[in-house]
């Protein structure tokens, strides 16, 4: 299909109201017809508070927006994009491990063969 999932940028939180506007003003520079939110589950598969304001950070989204939002498990994205950006320093340099965590989570979300709406 030539997906190839890589680093746009990596929103920085200043408040709801400006995440979502800048959020809308990617979603329609890019044509975006769904969204994945990382969904930071426990090793045990449980939700802690972190995947609880993922779900309702994912909700807003998806009111405000108008788009489908899926929640995507990201356990062991953050330790592989340590282990590339160790690995592939030329290319990571200047990529943080959040960035390069969220290709990782994409790439793995499409190679499931999800996403094809």
């Amino acid at each position: 299909m030539g997906w190839t999932a890589r680093p746009l940028e990596t929103l920085v939180r200043k408040g709801r109201a400006e995440e979502l506007r800048r959020l809308r003003e990617i979603v329609q520079a890019y044509g975006v017809k769904s969204i994945i939110v990382g969904h930071p589950l426990r090793m045990d598969g449980t939700a802690g508070e972190m995947a609880k304001e993922a779900s309702r950070f994912a909700l807003r989204v998806e009111q405000a927006l108008g788009l489908p939002v899926e929640l995507v498990d990201e356990r062991l994205t953050s330790w592989a994009a340590n282990e590339w950006l160790g690995r592939h320093p030329e290319i990571g340099q200047g990529r943080g491990q959040d960035e390069v965590a969220a290709a990782i989570l994409l790439e793995e979300y499409l190679g499931r063969g999800q996403g094809n709406g």
